[in-house]
């Protein structure tokens, strides 16, 4: 034990251990920079392994913050069963792991189906397509109109060849090449030919001969408009467009396509289910009931060590039990990780705080119990409301609500995020005692665990007189014969009554420490160690004033 007045060293001392045990979380030289850290922290202890350091600060963290007493507590209990508790939670988190691939597989399932819905759409629309195009409504003016348009087709073609030969006739007459004093047989023919070819032409110039032949083409084309109305009719009462024909040029490949993806997403869909069988909770329950047995066989060992102690003093001593529980508080991990996990923060972007607050009114045991999404959205209530119509949005998917409720089953299994260790003081919770009583529950409870060396920096600061000496003494006494026990203390109920086996007396003189070694039996310290009490004129004083 360390002991003397402020200034002596004592804290600097037990945080220079500190340092050498685990630097990441002393704060005590962390104004220090690294150069000036190494250069300072000279000090080497023999042996560092499995050291326990409690700092000054750190029963009053550990005496208002649940969550890292919770921590601290687990892991002395840990080390005490040899790591039996944290390997239990290590298989607790592979089954944990199952409730996030069934999510997957749910969500799976859900693509599936859409793409499935998708290509029986398609399927159907290239059966209606091949379906309208063979009925005689549609064959017959379709007919009609080939045989029309490959009149029309022979007509223009044979125009085409007549005008070409008429066209080049008119470029010779037009040239008006005729020889006017002929020099020789040959320009006598030329000009025969000439005027032969003239006659011809102006023999099949005459407009009128080719009004049959283009009335028949009207005609004809008059006809063709007539039979694609009628087809026009057709696919409008068919609800299709001109469109789809080029569409249903296609169908038939498409049709054996799309029955081919169909039968695979069914044989998808059909192994997804016999997944979702094979998913169950009895594991993960089974090994949380284990961890349950394993945590309160460590708790009640020293549960019945504070019931020992407070059974000596009751009058003075309160009772200090720790409980293990699962924190049943999970919505705001379950919504979080809702949210998260199906990509709807734009969605809920703009009403998610109400959103939350109307998810949040519903139990999740009383969600567990809901078998219909309908039911779900009756219990959330507020309708009408923009956030009610966003929930309703993505409740509606029956896939969304069962993940939901998956999610909820999984929480309320995370044991390693969930697990408390409540610790309770004169049969009450720590949130509803005194600062001073966290504080004593608090040192009580570590100093209960483990059996490792631990060293304790000042820990009277907000513990009551009586306390110690009635309640922690005796606990130290216990505890000190498993595990060996360093005080930096004012306080003498910690050096006297606690029959401390080595006493370091620190002591400032001219800015300089001086250090003392010796024990209790020492007749030759006997002064120092009425110091600690007020000197000898203190006893004295408190002989005559209590009638001693």
């Amino acid at each position: 034990m360390y002991y003397r007045g402020k200034g002596s060293g004592k804290s600097t001392l037990l945080n220079l251990v500190a340092e050498k045990i685990d630097k990441e979380t002393n704060d005590f030289f962390k104004d220090l920079t690294e150069k000036d850290r190494k250069s300072f922290v000279k000090f080497i202890p023999e042996i560092v392994e499995n050291i326990e350091f409690l700092a000054q600060n750190t029963i009053e963290k550990f005496a208002t913050d649940n969550e890292a007493f919770t921590e601290a507590i687990f892991k002395r209990l840990d080390r005490n069963s040899s790591a039996i508790l944290s390997n239990s939670i290590s298989e607790c988190n592979q089954e944990i792991l199952k409730f996030d691939e069934y999510i997957e597989l749910l969500k799976n399932r859900k693509n599936l189906h859409n793409k499935l819905i998708k290509e029986k759409e398609d399927l159907k629309r290239d059966e209606h397509l091949i379906k309208a195009f063979q009925e005689q409504e549609y064959l017959e003016p379709k007919s009609k109109l080939q045989s029309v348009q490959q009149k029309i087709n022979e007509l223009s073609n044979s125009r085409k060849i007549y005008k070409n030969l008429f066209d080049n006739i008119k470029n010779i007459v037009d040239a008006n090449e005729i020889i006017k004093e002929t020099k020789n047989d040959y320009e006598i023919y030329f000009n025969n030919l000439y005027n032969e070819i003239q006659q011809v032409y102006s023999k099949y110039s005459e407009p009128k001969q080719y009004d049959i032949i283009k009335k028949k083409i009207s005609d004809l084309e008059e006809e063709s408009k007539e039979y694609s109305k009628k087809i026009e009719s057709y696919l409008i009462k068919k609800g299709m467009s001109p469109e789809n024909i080029h569409d249903a040029k296609n169908a038939s490949t498409n049709i054996e396509n799309i029955k081919h993806k169909i039968k695979e997403l069914k044989s998808s869909l059909l192994n997804i289910k016999k997944e979702k069988k094979k998913f169950s909770t009895d594991v993960i329950d089974t090994k949380l009931e284990e961890f349950k047995n394993l945590i309160n066989n460590e708790l009640n060992i020293i549960n019945d060590m504070f019931k020992t102690i407070s059974d000596k003093n009751p009058s003075e001593i309160k009772s200090i039990k720790v409980m293990y529980s699962l924190n049943t508080d999970i919505f705001d991990k379950v919504f979080s990780s809702f949210i998260s996990t199906l990509e709807l923060d734009s969605e809920i972007s703009s009403s998610r705080k109400k959103i939350k607050e109307y998810l949040s009114a519903i139990p999740i045991e009383e969600v567990l119990l809901l078998s219909r999404k309908e039911e779900f959205l009756d219990k959330v209530g507020h309708k009408g409301t923009e956030a009610y119509k966003i929930i309703e949005k993505i409740f509606l998917d029956g896939t969304n609500f069962e993940i939901y409720k998956v999610m909820i089953r999984k929480y309320k299994r995370d044991l390693e995020n969930n697990k408390v260790l409540t610790v309770y003081y004169d049969e009450k919770t720590l949130d509803n005692s005194s600062f001073g009583q966290k504080c004593t529950a608090a040192i009580v409870v570590l100093l209960s665990l483990g059996n490792n060396p631990i060293i304790i920096d000042e820990p009277e600061a907000h513990l009551d007189s009586s306390l110690i000496a009635n309640y922690l003494v005796e606990l130290i006494k216990e505890q000190k014969q498993k595990r060996q026990i360093i005080f930096a203390t004012h306080n003498a109920n910690f050096v006297l009554n606690a029959d401390a086996e080595l006493i370091i007396k620190l002591e400032n003189t001219a800015g300089k420490t001086n250090v003392t070694h010796f024990t209790i039996e020492d007749l030759n310290h006997r002064e120092d160690l009425l110091k600690l009490e007020g000197g000898k004129v203190a006893f004295q004083k408190r002989e005559r004033k209590y009638n001693i």
